[in-house]
């Protein structure tokens, strides 16, 4: 018995493995169009308030009700931030903080993201997402190849949680950053086109 679940686990574990392989190798063609992030986020808190519970991990939200909406595809943002939120409790494990704070930027503040960032559409105003942890962070070589496929730290999984994550926002017209620091935590900042 006992051989039999070892090997519907592994069965499990490797059809994870090609789902994530296969959704990065072939993305699904996004569906953008006018879409509340609040909404998004309301939707994606279910998924794992039981996580958070278990694991003793307190979410707080600051995102504004004056947010205009923003353009992308709400169910692939949904997997995006539910990436996001799976890595932040791995990363916390017990006893830690979630942050998530969401504004529009003053156009001063967008040109200071757009000098720090040259990626960014240039001529596109962003809702701008700061997704934050308390975890243990990350060096400076590992957040440098956090997003690249197959790069992991974790003993389990393919690597490519982060590089899907990077990908799918790119494929929304958005864009994704970060800053960590061992032993403090992780900020993600992800840059979402407003709809105009």
């Amino acid at each position: 018995l006992e051989c039999a679940q070892r090997i519907t686990r592994q069965v499990d574990r490797l059809n994870e493995l090609l789902s994530d392989f296969f959704s990065y190798a072939r993305p699904a063609e996004p569906n953008k169009r006018p879409t509340s992030l609040k909404a998004i986020l309301v939707e994606t808190r279910p998924l794992i308030n039981s996580r958070l519970t278990k694991n003793h991990i307190t979410l707080h939200e600051d995102i504004s009700s004056e947010l205009p909406k923003i353009i992308a595809d709400p169910h692939q943002l949904q997997q995006v931030f539910l990436n996001l939120f799976l890595n932040a409790i791995d990363a916390i494990k017990q006893q830690g903080r979630i942050d998530i704070s969401a504004s529009l930027p003053n156009p001063i503040q967008l040109q200071r993201y757009r000098k720090e960032y040259p990626a960014l559409l240039q001529n596109s105003p962003y809702v701008v997402v700061h997704f934050t942890d308390n975890g243990t962070g990350m060096s400076p070589a590992t957040a440098e190849q956090v997003f690249e496929p197959f790069f992991t730290t974790k003993t389990s999984g393919a690597g490519l949680g982060l590089s899907i994550v990077y990908r799918t926002l790119k494929e929304n017209d958005a864009a994704i950053v970060l800053k960590s620091r061992e032993g403090k935590g992780t900020t993600f900042t992800i840059f979402l086109k407003v709809d105009m």
